[in-house]
């Protein structure tokens, strides 16, 4: 291309950072979940795995209506988002305010989500892209999911 800053996520770049990248999130969702299940649902030795399995299999079944290259590849994050929204719904149901940091992950990583599936398809008029976009969101998300689980930790311990 002819842009002097081609941030644009294309497929060859994501085949490169896939190995990079997948390793890490996948840590973080198994032990991001296993925490808060074990912290907010019930601290038994079976809930973690449990959750666990509930994950692979929701992954496995959205696998089945949306392929790997379904929305810019972005479909491998929708179990992601389905279980951000399901645990930060039962953080809200059952904490209340105290939260809110974790319901709000939810329409955080969403919008993410959108931003990451426009990305290809708008390089070509707009030569930063927006897959700093999707980054800056995680943030945001990633801050958020942290931020709810201490804050409800802390606040359920001194109460």
């Amino acid at each position: 291309s002819d842009h002097v800053i081609d941030l644009c996520w294309s497929p060859q770049k994501e085949k490169i950072a896939a190995a990079a990248v997948s390793g890490p999130i996948t840590i973080f969702q198994f032990v991001y979940m296993g925490v808060f299940c074990w912290h907010m649902i019930m601290p038994r030795w079976w809930i973690v795995p449990v959750s666990w399995a509930a994950f692979v299999v929701v992954t496995i079944l959205l696998a089945i209506p949306f392929p790997a290259d379904y929305a810019n590849g972005s479909s491998g994050y929708f179990s992601s988002m389905f279980f951000i929204a399901l645990l930060g719904g039962y953080a809200y149901y059952r904490e209340g305010e105290r939260a809110y940091f974790i319901l709000a992950a939810a329409p955080l990583f969403a919008i993410s989500i959108f931003f990451r599936s426009i990305d290809e398809n708008i390089c070509d008029s707009f030569s930063l892209g927006t897959h700093f976009v999707w980054h800056t969101l995680n943030g945001g998300m990633l801050y958020c999911l942290f931020v709810g689980l201490m804050k409800s930790s802390i606040e359920k311990e001194s109460s």
